[in-house]
């Protein structure tokens, strides 16, 4: 099958592509930059619709943070409210300590660490659990997930569309859109690496109340990275 043939098919299913752009982006654990990368550069080839691409990618981003979020939340109700005590040790204790440190982050600097964490590996599963760990209110992290998944969104679509104008064909469209999504993965890598080591870049908590003797609070970014 030559290459015209199998954008000719690829037009015909692109209905099915919304569909499976929309699961894939509802899965909070799934890598997926690349796919909406390259479902916007075959758009910017004309093989796909941008506002359906814009569209299925919003509506699964947000459905998968917001089912994460009350899920956790509502686990979080049925988990043990008191601190770890001090012989507590192994992971029921470590967990603990990690509960109250979320709870005091999400608090404090909710918003900006959701958003910045979107853009970082991982950091969108991270970012809701420690959320709803938190019992960070419904309302403001509906809107700082609206806020974090419409600017990567944007940066992603406008990547891609733009490179599949670009681009020469179809398929160098796709290829190209994988490799800059890629390129983009290790780049948020990289940042959240500066921000475990840069103390000064980093958001740090304040040592649980009633803990004392620890050395120093943990970066937000290194702990939500942890949970």
């Amino acid at each position: 099958m030559d290459a015209h043939a199998l954008m000719l098919s690829a037009d015909h299913v692109a209905g099915w592509g919304y569909l499976l752009l929309f699961a894939v982006t509802a899965t909070p654990l799934m890598p997926n930059g690349s796919l909406v990368m390259a479902s916007a550069a075959l758009a910017g080839q004309g093989h796909m619709s941008a506002a359906l691409v814009v569209l299925a990618v919003l509506s699964g981003t947000l459905s998968g943070d917001l089912l994460l979020y009350g899920f956790i939340r509502w686990t979080r109700r049925r988990l043990p409210r008191h601190p770890a005590r001090p012989a507590s040790r192994g992971l029921r204790g470590r967990f603990l300590r990690l509960l109250r440190r979320a709870e005091a982050n999400v608090h404090r600097n909710g918003t900006a660490v959701l958003v910045t964490m979107r853009f970082i590996p991982g950091g969108r599963a991270t970012g809701a659990t420690a959320a709803g760990l938190g019992s960070y209110p419904a309302t403001r992290y509906a809107a700082a997930a609206i806020l974090a998944e419409t600017s990567w969104t944007a940066l992603y679509v406008t990547v891609g569309y733009t490179g599949g104008k670009a681009a020469p064909g179809p398929l160098l469209a796709v290829a190209a859109a994988v490799v800059m999504g890629s390129v983009m993965s290790l780049i948020g890598l990289f940042l959240r690496r500066c921000h475990r080591t840069d103390k000064a870049v980093v958001l740090e908590l304040d040592e649980p109340e009633g803990q004392v003797g620890s050395a120093k609070a943990e970066p937000a970014i290194e702990l939500v990275g942890r949970l």
